[in-house]
Order: structure tokens, then sequence, then C-alpha cells
């Protein structure tokens, strides 16, 4: 069950909704509870021992902690022993079996892994229920691919007694998810079809350069349309039921440097990865080669996370050379006028070559690939053809994935907004729900793909 499939959006979602309101207040996260794991179950089929598993181990060691609370050596070694519980599941899918990840296990395996780190440095409250580690750990419009929120995040922000306005919320969450659905479906979907075309042939060679760059653009746009167009889902479900939920996407192609862009893309992971492994190791306060073999560390790992081929390693490379060699080579921060934009372009080509490894299904095709790109390897102007076709099929997804990955957009709304008054607010409702139909109208075609990052 994916969240821009059908049965989620006519049958489980409404339903969830309406249950979840209708009921009184202290029967609510136990009705999450139950929805939730329908939800893992549907989607984690024969292996739905998992997660269930998972949240018992993290039960078990937050009550050890506690118990341990004036022993700091002993609670440390049960953090210890319960983070190496939740990954070993994670370890062993990855590398040990050629079969696909179980749903949703890198999403709960970093929460479980985030929530008994916050409570060893006492984040949390001292004793949290069973029911809501349950529910943190399975919270079903972040299990599939995120975000991963803290539980102070989910819950210190909104406990039951706390959330925020309901009809306030509840409107703008229906219009954000309408906003994530017409993104994943109207453009993300649609760019991969383009993508799809060149990174699916089984040899490039011979292969048109601008035809490469062409897919490697779409494919860019794609990774980054999806995946945020899940996360506006999720924030929209989290706001119909009153839960806040951070943002994990502030337009990252708009980045003026690679510290910029990780500032900006899966802001979730990028913090995780700040707060639990990059800090404990040393962070920057430590002389900088040892700050370097933290990053080094860090990017391995962030690599390793995406997938276990070498050319998810290679795709973690080239983020620790550009972040490395900006915090101690180009600083560009400390740069003015004419280098910064042109640093600014050369960041973006980097990071669209860095999706390239991402992208193709192993290293020595990313090697042919970029290889192709750069005219490395036999290459031949010669798929006019192709490329005319391409842009004549999905020029106007290209040029809305463009425009849309920007700032322009929601600043063009507010400008609208600000001169228009009852006409912008009446008229885009009107506007969101007409691509929504569209949108629907390749769902109904099955012109859809499942969301890239549940691969993850």
């Amino acid at each position: 069950m994916v969240l821009s499939g059908l049965l989620f959006t006519f049958y489980f979602l409404p339903f969830s909704l309406i249950l979840y309101h209708i009921l009184p207040q202290k029967l609510k996260n136990p009705a999450l509870c139950a929805l939730s794991l329908i939800f893992y179950i549907y989607g984690a089929g024969h292996v739905s021992w998992i997660l269930p598993l998972d949240t018992f181990f993290c039960i078990l060691t937050l009550s050890l902690m506690e118990k341990k609370d004036e022993d700091p050596g002993a609670k440390k070694v049960l953090l210890a022993a319960g983070i190496t519980v939740q990954l070993l599941p994670l370890l062993f899918f990855k590398f040990f079996t050629g079969a696909a990840l179980p749903f949703g296990i890198s999403f709960f395996t970093f929460r479980s892994v985030s929530l008994l780190a916050d409570h060893y440095t006492k984040k949390t409250e001292k004793h949290i229920p069973a029911g809501r580690v349950f529910l943190y750990l399975c919270f079903f419009p972040q299990l599939s691919a995120g975000p991963i929120a803290r539980y102070g995040d989910l819950f210190g922000k909104a406990s039951p007694e706390g959330r925020h306005g309901l009809p306030e919320s509840f409107c703008s969450g229906a219009a954000r998810f309408l906003t994530g659905f017409c993104k994943k479906l109207l453009i993300a979907d649609r760019l991969a079809a383009a993508a799809d075309e060149v990174f699916s042939r089984s040899s490039l060679s011979g292969a048109d350069p601008r035809l490469l760059w062409l897919a490697s653009l779409c494919y860019s746009l794609q990774l980054f349309f999806d995946f945020s167009g899940y996360s506006d889902m999720a924030i929209g479900i989290c706001d119909m039921l009153g839960f806040r939920c951070d943002e994990n996407f502030n337009y990252p192609y708009a980045c003026s440097d690679a510290n910029d862009f990780w500032r900006r893309w899966h802001i979730s992971l990028s913090r995780w990865f700040r707060d639990y492994v990059y800090i404990p190791l040393g962070g920057s306060r430590v002389s900088a080669g040892r700050t370097v073999l933290n990053l080094l560390i860090v990017w391995i790992l962030t690599g390793i996370w995406h997938g276990s081929g070498l050319n998810f390693i290679a795709w973690g490379m080239i983020h620790f050379i550009l972040i490395t060699s900006e915090k101690y080579l180009v600083k560009p921060r400390e740069r003015k006028g004419f280098f910064r934009i042109l640093w600014r372009i050369f960041i973006l080509l980097a990071v669209n070559i860095a999706w390239v490894f991402f992208r193709c299904r192993s290293l020595s095709h990313a090697l042919e690939f970029t290889g192709g790109m750069f005219l490395l390897t036999p290459s031949r102007f010669t798929e006019g053809d192709a490329l005319i076709r391409c842009f004549r099929e999905y020029g106007i997804f290209i040029a809305a994935a463009l425009l849309f990955s920007t700032p322009a957009a929601p600043k063009a709304g507010e400008f609208l907004k600000k001169h228009t008054g009852k006409i912008y607010s009446y008229g885009m409702p009107v506007v969101r729900w007409l691509f929504f139909i569209i949108s629907l109208s390749y769902l109904l075609l099955q012109n859809h793909n499942p969301f890239i990052y549940a691969n993850f």
C-alpha cells in the first residue's frame, strides 16, 4: 500500500481520518496504532514480524535503561547493545539476502536508534509508555519513506493535550497532501518514463551524450519530486491528524554550495547522521584530520544506507569530496561575486552527476554512463530523433519540474495572493483539485511507479 495508490487514497486514508476524528481522545492513539499495524502488515507481508520484534526489543532496552538511570556505565552498555540489536535486521537484509528490503525497515530502524539515543541523553520523558513507542515506530504516514521524525518532534509537540487546532490544520494538511500527490503522479512519474528509456539500456556504447545529459537531468528532477512529493503527502496526513511533522525538503536545487544542498535535501536524514553519528564521533570539535575522518565515516554510512552496491559508496564519496573541499579548500562562503555563481553551477552539475551513480545498476554502469556524458567513451551525436521525441513527449513536464524545483512558484503565489486577494484564495483550491483529477487519470491508467525511497 503506497500513499499515492488508489487503495490508500480512496479507502484507507478516508477511513482512518473519519475513525480518528470521531473517537474520544483516549482512543485516538490506540486507533492509530491499529491502523498503522494494518498498513504495515499489508506492505510487509510474510516479514511483518520484524517491526513488532523491533518494537519489543526497543521497549525492553528503554525499560532496562530506565532501571539503570543512576549507573552511567551500565546504561551506556545497554544503549550500545540496544542499538546493535536494532541495526542487525537492517544489516542482515541489506548485505546477506538478495531480496528487496522489507517494507519500511530503514526508516523504523533509524527511528528506534534515535529514540534509544535520545532517551539515553534524557531528551525524552523518563518513562515512555509502550503504546507510544509502538506508534512512534510504525506511524503509518511516515513508515514507508520517512521523514525520520524524532520522538520529541512527534509527541513533544503533539501530545494528546497539545495538538494544534484541527480545522485549520486539517484544511492545510489536505492541500499539502494534494500537492504531494500531484508532484508524484504528474511530474515524478512522467520524468521517470523519460529517464528510464536511457538508464534501462543494456549497453550505452555509442549513446548520444546529449541524451545522456537529458536523462540525468530528468532523473535528478524525478528523484526530487518523487521524494518531496511523498514528504508533502506524509506531512499533510500528519496535519490532518493533528500531529506536527517538520519539513524534509527546502528547494535543494536552489542551494549555494554542497553544504547548503544537504541542509535542504532529505533534511531528516541529514540531521540524523549529524546528531547520531557525526557529533558523537567528535564532529568538527577535533583536529582537521579527525574531522575529515568523521566526514568520511558519515558519507560511507550514508551511501551504505541507500544501498549495498559500490555505486552507492561512490555516490557518498562524491559528496564527501565536495563537502570536505568546501570546508578546507574552496570555502565558498568566504568568496564573493562571480566565483560564487560559478561554484553554484559546479555544485548543481556535480550533484546531477552523483545522481547518475545513485540511479545506475552498478558502478561499471555508472562509469560507462558518465564517461559517455563527457565523451570519454565511444559516443556519437546520432540520436537527434530520440532527443526531439523526448522533448515532444516530456518537454512540458521537464519545464514544469525546473520551475517548481525553485522558490519561484511560491513567490509568484505570494505575489498573486497579495494583489488578487479573494480570487487567489478561491481559485487555488479549484486549481489544486483540477490537477488532482488529472493525476488520478494517470493513476487509473496504471501509469504509476512506486516511491523511489521506499526501496532504501
